[in-house]
């Protein structure tokens, strides 16, 4: 869509999923079936490469597999990690600290249907807290922070 400002000036308008970079990962971590396969898709259908895990274990053994790769990767190209606050085996909160143990660049994105998370997501283990329901605006919001704010 194009708008005129001005002579001969031509603006188009951007959202912010044409300001992610091309194909940025997201490791997503939910223990609840339904939510993993809806934002899967939705991140996919969005652009991103998408890894799904099923518990904390599952988050902390990927990274562990891929640790020599990912101490090589760019802080801005990092991957995103979207993890559910309360995973069957420990908490997201746990899994979130032992990356950031390893890799303190990467970027946490807490997901909770619990309001009142939001005084703990203030440490420095997590970056951003998402509430559910998410709508799909407010992943690409959250992501584009994260990654703005490892460019920086």
């Amino acid at each position: 869509m194009s708008f005129q400002h001005g002579p001969n000036i031509e603006r188009r308008r951007t959202s912010i999923c044409d300001l992610i970079e091309d194909k940025q990962e997201v490791i997503l971590a939910d223990c609840f079936n339904m939510t993993q396969d809806v934002l899967a898709k939705l991140l996919t259908n969005r652009g991103y490469k998408v890894t799904t895990v099923s518990s904390g274990k599952q988050l902390i053994e990927h990274f562990h597999e891929r640790r020599f790769e990912l101490q090589l990767t760019p802080k801005s190209r990092l991957p995103v990690v979207i993890v559910e606050a309360w995973l069957r085996d420990f908490s997201g909160f746990e899994a979130a600290r032992i990356l950031k143990d390893s890799i303190p660049s990467l970027k946490v994105i807490m997901l909770t249907c619990q309001h009142n998370l939001e005084e703990r997501s203030e440490s420095k283990i997590i970056d951003k807290l998402m509430l559910k329901p998410v709508l799909s605006e407010v992943v690409d919001r959250a992501i584009k922070n994260v990654q703005l704010e490892n460019n920086i």
